[in-house]
């Protein structure tokens, strides 16, 4: 999570907010329209009024320029500028939250990158005429600084992009787990089928402390999700086993909602237990579910633990406790 942070602070996403309050401040001092330039701060942080804010601004510019008879855009190119730069701009935050794609979020930020270029560039004109900032020697409608800052932005960003990519190829253990797979653990006797996109088996103790078999981790936009395998020998007593997993969660997670089912496997007398606690407090919802197997030569275990924002835990949850609930003992 912290590479994502960092991603957006070095990008437009920082200096957008700012921009939008110098524009509106330098429309203000040319046109003694009333202008608040604090209101305008704040949006692109709300992203909403984003094309109404931006349709306001185009049309001040396009006024300015017509004033000062200044090279300007067409009212179909304010048209199309302010549906291409809002459409990229909120696209990418929608892709972030509901689709999760990082490189459909890659090509949203690139697109509004460049069309912001291209608005900066224009007031850039507009001020240079008006001389309501110092003037400067430019190139290409930029100054010195702004090349400077621009280019070290660009090279960070595409920089982390890479980095944020690298971080699924530096282990050549890891494996992507397509959706409907049958996962397969002769040396545990168990089987299980993992349910959702994302998924990808990782080295032993990436998400525990190294004691299970086999460990998976969800999609990369929920870092905090994930399933691992453990096994018990035959001197380790089921019910023994059973409570102290109940009690480890209510200890991790006071006050939590608890449910835990026992019966026994199908067609014999060998117990299965399932145990799944949930918090109940305001914020993110944690879960904690394990599905312990009584087996002739001991005990296999699959838990499963995620922590995410309300709206994706009902988006996850169903299938996550599915697949954990979907365990399978193929040796008794």
């Amino acid at each position: 999570m912290w590479l994502e942070g960092l991603l957006t602070i070095v990008t437009m996403g920082c200096y957008l907010f700012i921009w939008f309050a110098l524009a509106a401040r330098d429309c203000k001092r040319i046109t003694g329209r009333s202008f608040t330039p604090i209101l305008w701060f704040f949006a692109p942080v709300v992203c909403l009024p984003l094309p109404f804010a931006s349709h306001i601004l185009l049309k001040t510019f396009s006024d300015i320029e017509a004033q000062r008879q200044l090279p300007g855009w067409s009212r179909m190119q304010n048209i199309a500028w302010n549906g291409l730069f809002s459409g990229a701009y909120i696209g990418a935050y929608v892709v972030a939250e509901f689709i999760e794609s990082q490189a459909l979020q890659f090509v949203l930020w690139a697109v509004a990158f460049i069309l912001f270029l291209l608005l900066h560039h224009r007031l850039n004109r507009i001020r240079q005429a008006f001389e309501s900032e110092p003037m400067m020697h430019r190139f290409a409608g930029f100054n010195a600084l702004e090349w400077v800052v621009g280019l070290l932005f660009l090279a960070l960003w595409v920089g982390l992009f890479w980095a944020l990519g690298q971080l699924k190829l530096v282990n050549v253990e890891t494996t992507r787990i397509e959706s409907g797979t049958e996962v397969v653990l002769p040396e545990a006797g168990v089987r299980f089928t993992v349910n959702q996109e994302g998924w990808e088996n990782v080295p032993i103790g990436t998400v525990t402390d190294g004691t299970a078999e086999y460990e998976l981790r969800g999609p990369a936009s929920l870092n905090n999700m994930w399933y691992a395998v453990f096994t018990y020998t035959e001197h380790d007593d089921f019910n023994e086993v059973a409570q102290n997993r109940y009690a480890t969660y209510l200890e991790v997670l006071p006050g939590a909602q608890c449910t835990a089912s026992r019966s026994l496997q199908q067609g014999t007398d060998l117990l299965r237990s399932v145990v799944s606690c949930e918090n109940t407090e305001a914020g993110d919802k944690q879960l904690y579910i394990s599905h312990l197997i009584e087996r002739e030569k001991g005990l296999v275990e699959l838990v499963g633990y995620m922590w995410v924002a309300p709206r994706k835990y009902t988006q996850y949850k169903p299938q996550f406790v599915r697949d954990v609930k979907g365990l399978i003992a193929d040796e008794k």
